[in-house]
């Protein structure tokens, strides 16, 4: 997900859920401290950077490990949301979990994207599990991706917006509109009452669930 350009607006800084991005290190400077790094983003580096590295060496070795642990997780939230895991066995994916990030971290490399990818892991060491601890949270921004494909396509079928105006009001827009797709509510339904009822009441609305 690439980092808002305005990533400390007034209303971002009131922002008090969790953020879910890649280590772009614009993010730093978002005012929450609870925070999710993206784990498909580490595993797609992991995967692009063992191409440079031999097979049956350490640092090659270090890439798989980071590929598997990243491939656990994913299953681990999978498996854990479809109820398909007993206490026991939640237990035991989290300790793995935590033991092998803490391996990675720690263990022996020499290749300088092997150092690198460690040097990422490291630095944001507790940003990579925070969805273990808050079931709510996802190991991947997948989703924020999925919501901006359609602004990055139009962006560039139209060419941009032309002005700082014009992107601002398009976000607005395209913002009512994912957030009522997600609320089960009509974006045209919403925009027609934003336009004809108190702002307020109707964003109330907005934000109250309708079952599909």
């Amino acid at each position: 997900m690439s980092c808002p350009t305005n990533i400390c607006t007034p209303q971002l800084r009131h922002f008090t859920g969790t953020l879910v991005t890649d280590c772009y290190c614009g993010y730093a400077a978002h005012a929450t401290d609870k925070k999710q790094k993206c784990l498909a983003h580490l595993a797609r580096t992991a995967r692009d950077w063992q191409k440079l590295t031999k097979q049956g060496t350490l640092d090659f070795a270090f890439f798989e490990g980071v590929r598997d642990f990243v491939r656990r997780a994913c299953a681990f939230h999978r498996e854990r949301g479809a109820g398909l895991l007993d206490e026991d066995q939640q237990r035991a994916e989290e300790f793995w979990l935590r033991e092998r990030l803490q391996y990675l971290g720690t263990t022996a490399v020499s290749h300088k994207k092997s150092v690198q990818l460690q040097g990422r892991i490291n630095r944001h060491y507790t940003e990579w599990l925070m969805f273990v601890d808050d079931r709510r949270v996802p190991p991947t921004n997948n989703l924020a991706e999925r919501a901006l494909r359609p602004l990055v396509v139009l962006r560039k079928t139209t060419f941009g917006s032309r002005s700082e105006e014009g992107g601002q009001r398009l976000a607005i827009l395209m913002t009512i509109a994912e957030t009522a797709r997600l609320h089960g509510h009509r974006a045209s339904n919403i925009y027609f009452e934003l336009l004809t009822r108190p702002p307020n009441a109707v964003m109330k609305r907005l934000y109250t669930h309708q079952p599909k």
